[in-house]
C-alpha cells in the first residue's frame, strides 16, 4: 500500500474575496442589459441578446464586466453595515434578556 501525498501550492489556491469575484461575473451583464434596456428609448434594442450584441460591438468586451468593482464595494458597504447592525443588536438582546433573567432569580430568591 502506497501513500500518496497531495501538494497543494499557494498559486493554486483562492481567497474568499476572489470566489466572491467570481461569483459575480455572471450577474453583472444581467445587469448591464438591465439597465440599459430599462435606460434606452423603446425600439432600441429588440431583446436581452440584442442588447448585449451590440453594447459588445460598440464598446467591446469590456463592457461586460464594467462598473463591476463599484457594484462589489456597494454590496461591501450594504453587507458590511447590516451584519455590523445585527450585531449590535442581538448583543443589547442578550444583555438585556441576560438581565432580566436575574433580576428573576433575584426575585424568586428573596
Amino acid at each position: 500500500m502506497t501513500d500518496k501525498l497531495c501538494v497543494v501550492t499557494q498559486t493554486s489556491r483562492l481567497s474568499k474575496r476572489d470566489l466572491h469575484r467570481i461569483r459575480g461575473l455572471p450577474a453583472n451583464p444581467l445587469s448591464l442589459a438591465q439597465t440599459r434596456l430599462q435606460s434606452a428609448p423603446t425600439g432600441t434594442y429588440s431583446g436581452f441578446l440584442d442588447c448585449c450584441t451590440k453594447s459588445v460591438q460598440a464598446e467591446g468586451w469590456g463592457v461586460m464586466v464594467k462598473g463591476m468593482y463599484l457594484a462589489q464595494a456597494r454590496a461591501f458597504l450594504v453587507h458590511g453595515s447590516i451584519f455590523f447592525l445585527y450585531e449590535h443588536v442581538l448583543e443589547g438582546v442578550l444583555q438585556f434578556r441576560d438581565k432580566d433573567d436575574m433580576e428573576t432569580k433575584v426575585y424568586h430568591l428573596s
